[in-house]
């Protein structure tokens, strides 16, 4: 009888695992599943998409704006220099440079410790940040072990911002009895608190944690994460509350959900009528967060270490920025290249072989310089800034090649992209994908940080990549949709990313606008999937054929000056592995990146038609 029992205990979970597979099998494979979403869970499988490298690549701009991300940049180099003169203050000298030696093609540059920082994980669990302010202005900080309220007054509801506002939100606090808190120089009678660990005082904010964040508006850092308390939404004893004293407001974060880890995070902010400002951390256990105070708008920017309080009075901008991994202060890869190697390249890209913290990218673009009239970009020139005398137009920025990539640039890996195509996407923000469009809504034609193409944009690449067998979207995303003539229309179940469409390579300056065939974007779709989303394969979208012609591109932006008659349509890039003091990049390593390269040069080539060329050589 125990015998029996087993085989019937071993058949039911055959049964069951079988079932389960196949279960599993349907969910993944039915797209009518992405498009039942709540707007709420659709943004949800969005952020787990970008958090998971499942299908997001580029990070070119920074909350909707491409100064913020050349911003926050630049302001990564300059903390690589503060941690540097701290460093040497305390006696430690980089009295060598980084080593720069070709291996081929490949500029390699072993850092001597100039352009790599160490990571810089969250150390003040248990202990509590007091901003004390000094009659004149300005700030004293002190760092005491942890004082906390435990009673944390009434969970705040009705939070604001954005699809999923419990996730990421806002919700306006305005305090009662004439209560009111001084925060440099300005009295606030209400503030906006913030699900992701932050307080705002002149508007409700949603976006992500930034030093160009937090100079763009007076606010208090308690500990600015992505943060979800709509993960505990029904829990009465977990979430953010509020509570008022006769002498202070006092916001807790209580077992509030990390988005990246699922930890539960405790912490807890108290805003004095006297201007004191007291941020203690009961549990966190995270370890990336921006933590600081803020004016808004400002010049003075202080990095500090809080385990080691400054011991000067301090105004403007006062924070520590905390992260789990290495930083690498790109803006000054090209300085460095060029110590070796002359201002002979239109763009470099900059490389790893090890992890480090692009700022909630995959990999993006900045530009350096644009010359080019009617793409829907500005004119700038900032070469100087990275020592070119004036040719380099772009830095491409591309992540760790070791862990980061598939060992073959043709894998299919991030969503329907392949490295290669990935490559295509960041070349691409060169001259892609910021134009506008002449009509009550200018950007129609554009989605992710309206530098993309929208979701429902028809741009199907060239026959280079693409043909009706072998569907392809442009490597800057959209979509191909097809018309199926009942006011529905379907992109393919067997959609990939690759290559340029013809309106890319009239932008990029390879072909005449007269050679741009008419296209067509999806207005007012009846669906939840936002304009922003990265292509997907297999979906069904109602909605309404709005034909797209080039003369309303030139319309809307004017005409490509230079024209393709005399744009340019050779380019030199140079491909740069950085690699950390002490650890040479292996052999295998090298083989790899240069397997991209080649590959890359081929592929970029191709995308063109042969209308123009890119080399990756170095020049010797």
């Amino acid at each position: 009888m125990t015998g029996l029992r087993v085989l019937r205990f071993f058949a039911a979970s055959l049964i069951l695992v079988s079932l389960l597979g196949i279960w599993l099998n349907a969910v993944r494979s039915a797209p009518s599943t992405q498009q039942d979403r709540s707007p709420a869970e659709e943004y949800q499988a969005e952020k787990l998409a970008r958090l998971r490298r499942q299908q997001y690549v580029s990070g070119t701009v920074l909350d909707g704006s491409r100064e913020n991300r050349f911003e926050e940049e630049r302001l990564r180099q300059d903390r690589q220099r503060q941690r540097l003169k701290w460093l040497q203050e305390q006696g430690i000298e980089f009295v060598s440079q980084p080593l720069n030696t070709d291996v081929g093609d490949i500029a390699v540059i072993q850092d001597d410790g100039t352009l790599v920082a160490p990571p810089n994980p969250f150390d003040l669990n248990r202990r509590t940040v007091l901003f004390m302010p000094v009659l004149g202005g300005g700030y004293d900080v002190t760092v005491v072990p942890v004082t906390f309220d435990s009673d944390v007054g009434v969970k705040l509801t009705g939070f604001r911002g954005s699809a999923d506002p419990n996730d990421d939100g806002f919700v306006e606090v305005r305090f009662n009895d004439g209560f009111t808190f001084p925060f440099y120089g300005q009295n606030y009678a209400r503030m906006f608190v913030g699900t992701d660990g932050h307080i705002t005082f002149t508007r409700g904010e949603v976006v992500q944690p930034s030093v160009t964040g937090l100079l763009r508006t007076p606010r208090v850092a308690a500990f600015w994460h992505d943060l979800n308390p709509g993960r505990v939404s029904s829990s009465p004893s977990s979430g953010v509350f509020f509570k008022q004293l006769f002498d202070r407001v006092v916001v807790t974060y209580q077992n509030v959900p990390s988005f990246t880890t699922g930890r539960l995070l405790t912490f807890q902010v108290s805003l004095f009528s006297s201007g004191l400002i007291d941020i203690s951390y009961s549990r966190v256990l995270d370890r990336t967060a921006l933590v600081g105070i803020s004016p808004g708008r400002t010049t003075e920017q202080h990095l500090v270490d809080f385990s080691q309080p400054p011991t000067r009075t301090l105004t403007g901008l006062i924070y520590e920025d905390f992260r789990a991994i290495a930083e690498v202060a790109v803006f000054s890869v090209p300085s460095v290249f060029y110590r070796t190697h002359g201002d002979d390249y239109d763009f470099i890209y900059v490389w790893t072989d090890f992890p480090y913290d692009l700022g909630n990218a995959f990999a993006f673009y900045s530009g350096v310089r644009n010359d080019i009239q009617g793409i829907g970009q500005p004119l700038f020139n900032r070469t100087a800034s990275f020592g070119s005398a004036g040719r380099l137009q772009g830095l491409l920025v591309l992540n760790d090649v070791v862990s980061a990539y598939p060992s073959l640039p043709t894998t299919r890996f991030l969503g329907l992209n392949s490295s290669l195509s990935i490559l295509g996407q960041e070349q691409g923000h060169r001259w892609l994908s910021f134009i506008r469009y002449p009509g009550p809504d200018p950007g129609i034609l554009l989605g992710r940080q309206q530098a993309h193409w929208s979701f429902f944009l028809n741009i199907e690449s060239t026959s280079a990549f693409s043909s009706p067998g072998a569907p392809r979207s442009s490597s800057n995303e959209g979509n191909v949709w097809i018309d199926n003539g009942d006011g529905t229309f379907t992109t393919p179940p067997d959609l990939w990313i690759d290559g340029y469409s013809p309106l890319d390579q009239y932008l990029i300056g390879v072909r005449a606008a007269e050679e741009v065939p008419d296209t067509f974007v999806i207005e007012n779709p009846q669906t939840n999937i936002s304009r922003e989303a990265a292509p997907r394969a297999g979906v069904t979208v109602r909605g309404t054929r709005k034909n797209i012609t080039i003369g309303e591109i030139i319309q809307a932006n004017g005409v490509r000056i230079p024209s393709v008659e005399t744009s340019q349509k050779e380019w030199r890039a140079a491909f740069v592995l950085v690699a950390r003091a002490g650890f040479p990049p292996s052999q295998e390593t090298l083989n790899k990146l240069n397997l991209f390269r080649t590959s890359w040069e081929a592929y970029f080539n191709q995308a063109l038609d042969g209308r123009g060329r890119l080399s990756t050589e170095l020049v010797k």
